[in-house]
């Protein structure tokens, strides 16, 4: 009758296949930690366009006779900071852009609020109905309207959506986020934005 534990061949089998498994999670563990940060960066993303969507049809209180401000994010390429700002809010012209004013890390003016990305992860590349930025700087501007539940999308140079007089294009306009100074490689998520007001992550 055999007593009980291990035999040597067994212990050393058991210690084969546990190194096994542990070199396979530790050589995947860099990108498997990008696809977590990058998947949450796009939700960031996701959420903070759905914010200003809800700024702009939710009851607000009249100010000076003034009729509340649409609200959009402003986006602009390689730059990890995202402005959520009411168009026109500071008594400038609506032009369906972002006019920063102030110091770079000041909110104040049309800015309302701001994201940032964290760990590198940056907006790499802004695509208008399939056409990619090319300017530098490079911005998309993604305005809500209010009272009406439409929106419009511009560039640096104004309007280029259908709904607000621009070039007749409906989307999708396309923000890609990665991570561009890591070693695992291109990988990036897309964040698709639609005149309809439908918002996706791919």
């Amino acid at each position: 009758m055999r007593d009980g534990g291990f035999t040597l061949i067994e212990m050393l089998i058991s210690i084969s296949i546990i190194s096994l498994i542990s070199g396979v999670v530790f050589f995947n563990f860099p990108r498997l930690n990008q696809d977590v940060l990058l998947n949450r960066a796009a939700r960031e993303l996701t959420l903070a366009l759905r914010e200003a969507q809800s700024r702009a049809v939710a009851v607000s209180p009249l100010e000076s006779g003034k009729f509340p401000s649409n609200y959009g994010i402003s986006i602009q390429k390689n730059n990890a900071e995202l402005v959520l700002f009411s168009d026109g809010a500071d008594g400038s012209v609506e032009n369906t852009k972002y006019d920063a004013s102030g110091q770079p890390e000041e909110c104040i003016g049309e800015c309302v609020k701001k994201f940032t990305f964290t760990h590198g992860i940056l907006p790499s590349q802004l695509i208008f109905a399939g056409v990619p930025c090319s300017t530098n700087p490079c911005t998309m501007n993604v305005l809500f309207y209010r009272p009406d539940p439409r929106m419009s999308v511009s560039d640096d140079s104004g309007c280029v959506s259908g709904d607000c007089g621009g070039s007749g294009v409906f989307g999708p306009f396309s923000i890609e986020v990665s991570q561009p100074n890591s070693a695992e490689g291109s990988n990036k998520r897309i964040i698709e934005v639609w005149l309809t007001g439908q918002i996706s992550i791919r």
